[in-house]
């Protein structure tokens, strides 16, 4: 019997007033992760970007060096949540009012 292949799960966020698609990543890229990139965040953030959201490497280093952190942490974090690397917090009575992205 083979294996059944399924799809990634596909998501969008909005992002600086664009909406930009993305797709969890395969159970190999999420273990690359948690293993290659303890470490290194940066280089995480980078492989996260380029593996969920199908950009060079090139491509996801010049956008996360240019754009707002809040923005790269909306795209960053669909991606963590939509590949199970996290839970999303639920809201609380306390945060329910607040926006998810509060300017300091």
């Amino acid at each position: 019997m083979a294996l059944p292949i399924i799809p990634l799960p596909k998501s969008e966020v909005e992002v600086g007033g664009t909406i930009v698609k993305f797709h969890s990543l395969s159970r190999k890229d999420a273990l690359s992760v948690s293993t290659n990139f303890k470490d290194d965040p940066d280089a995480a953030e980078i492989f996260i970007l380029v593996k969920g959201a199908d950009v060079t490497e090139v491509e996801a280093s010049v956008w996360r060096a240019n754009t707002d952190a809040t923005e790269v942490g909306k795209l960053v974090d669909g991606i963590i949540y939509l590949s199970g690397l996290a839970v999303k917090p639920e809201k609380t009575d306390e945060t329910a009012g607040e926006s998810e992205n509060p300017k300091a």
